[in-house]
């Protein structure tokens, strides 16, 4: 959640951060790829259905194929009997006949005989060598899969920008599309910097912290599509930066550093980066936390650097690497949906910058401070006209599809 204030003149608002990241970022050229091999890739075309699903009028049950009306009296008490025409198995690709009084044994997933109006399951009948006794009298249509039923041919199953998942990828191909067009995977390079940093499982010592970042970005970087690399852990020196942020200049279009971005005297990913030849055009944000988010440039390569503490170099990730990301996609939109929720006590700002705030989600669609619980929220916000607080039963908005808030300032609910 956001509760927003005046801004620093020295310092840029989010939504000018968020621009000039994605002013950088080059909307990209489709290319095709096997629809098998497509999961996780961004669709930079909407897919209609080539045809339509299922295909032929079918079978949903392994049974015997009926004209409904041959039936109507049948029961376990008074069974009635029906001539056995032949066997449909799936596949079969000649479409068989039924005549009244008779019946064909047909098999999940074949298709319906012409005449045939519902399947009876095996389980009420009994078979013998030229008749099949009958206990039940089946609805029309019972059992029958209908041409089109799921899906009619032309509908629109996939939109542009759309990740494509594993099921997603399942149904273009049961409609036969063998090649999809796709954006290509950005690549992300992610390094982290800090005296202070060893690798989980070595011994942890006074003054040392297990690094975190580079593994928990190179995740939320996969998860949204992305080829992700970590190159590894900086050392607080200039040498050591000039050498990491190389390796991720060689190998990703895309770089993310967590740590050594703010004013002190061991932040030095502005000078190295200089160093390599590269410049920067925005430093510093009116946002807490998140406030020494700095974008870097060099030839195609977007540098975004992100501050040290995993709740903000994850929140800073979300604000502005993740939109760059979806641009890159080739996303139509590069925010996500959102709806209402009410705030269920006064969250207060005492900084002049916009404050983002952990909050958790009640089961009324509430929201309450997180207080110190530690608790990670990852906000994806839109500016809201200034505001000192937000006062209880004051709407925000929630990310509909992963329960996260950012600020969107309303009128009381009158709950």
């Amino acid at each position: 959640m956001a509760v927003e204030t005046p801004q620093s003149p020295t310092l840029i608002s989010v939504l000018e951060a968020q621009q000039i990241v994605l002013d950088r970022v080059v909307t990209p050229v489709a290319m095709d790829v096997r629809t098998a091999d497509a999961a996780g890739y961004h669709l930079m075309e909407d897919i209609s259905a080539p045809i339509s699903l299922p295909t032929f009028d079918n079978s949903a049950m392994d049974g015997y194929a009926v004209d409904h009306r041959d039936l109507i009296h049948a029961s376990h008490d008074h069974p009635l009997i029906l001539n056995l025409a032949g066997e449909i198995p799936a596949g079969a690709q000649t479409l068989a006949k039924l005549k009244r009084g008779e019946c064909w044994r047909i098999f999940t997933g074949a298709p319906i005989p012409s005449g045939a109006t519902a399947i009876v399951m095996q389980e009420e009948t009994r078979a013998s060598s030229e008749s099949i006794e009958f206990f039940t009298s089946p609805r029309p249509f019972e059992f029958v899969r209908c041409a089109g039923e799921d899906i009619e041919k032309g509908t629109v199953v996939m939109k542009r920008g759309e990740q494509i998942t594993s099921r997603s990828m399942g149904l273009m191909l049961a409609l036969g599309i063998e090649y999809v067009p796709v954006a290509p995977r950005p690549r992300v390079a992610i390094l982290s910097s800090g005296d202070e940093l060893i690798r989980p499982g070595q011994p942890l010592l006074t003054g040392q912290v297990y690094e975190s970042n580079s593994a928990m970005l190179a995740a939320m970087s996969r998860a949204a599509g992305a080829d992700a690399i970590i190159v590894g852990a900086a050392n607080d020196s200039i040498p050591s930066l000039s050498i990491r942020l190389s390796l991720a200049l060689q190998s990703a279009d895309f770089i993310l550093t967590s740590g050594g971005i703010s004013v002190g005297k061991y932040d030095l990913i502005q000078e190295a980066w200089k160093h390599l030849g590269g410049s920067w055009i925005s430093s510093k944000v009116n946002m807490k936390p998140g406030k020494p988010f700095s974008l870097g440039i060099l030839g195609n390569h977007i540098l975004m650097a992100l501050p040290g503490n995993p709740v903000s170099a994850a929140m800073t990730w979300t604000l502005f690497a993740l939109p760059a990301l979806k641009k890159a996609f080739g996303c139509p939109s590069w925010h996500n949906p959102s709806q209402d929720v009410v705030c269920g006590e006064s969250l207060i700002n005492q900084d002049r910058r916009t404050d983002f705030q952990r909050v958790i989600l009640q089961p009324d669609h509430t929201v309450v401070s997180a207080a110190h619980k530690g608790l990670i929220v990852y906000p994806h916000w839109q500016e809201a006209p200034a505001s000192s607080n937000c006062p209880p039963n004051h709407f925000l908005n929630q990310e509909a599809r992963s329960g996260i808030l950012h600020g969107h300032k309303a009128e009381p609910s009158g709950q």
